[in-house]
């Protein structure tokens, strides 16, 4: 694999938090979550409010977190390179 298409899999998981943090905190307000102590009616409150905004900030977390594939598979190639042919570890991350 080429060194660019490593660093551009290493940035991938950059974009992936970015767009987790936006997904969930910004769109889908679910950081930090309902309170344990809060009753049945007062968390299907939390989830009915708003439930398009919610659903978008969900649909951009769940497209984010696919990109934390490419960053898996550079991190796999790199721990392989370091550790040799024989590569547990590498294959154990993956």
């Amino acid at each position: 694999m080429s060194t660019r298409t490593q660093r551009l899999f290493v940035w991938s998981g950059l974009g992936c938090l970015v767009l987790m943090g936006v997904g969930l905190l910004f769109f889908a307000g679910c950081v930090p979550p309902p309170a344990p102590t809060h009753t049945a009616a007062e968390i299907v409150a939390f989830y009915s409010a708003n439930p398009v905004r919610m659903r978008a900030g969900f649909a951009i977390a769940m497209f984010g977190s696919a990109l934390i594939i490419p960053f898996t598979v550079v991190l796999f190639l790199q721990m392989q390179r370091i550790e040799g042919r024989p590569s547990p570890w590498a294959y154990l991350q993956l």
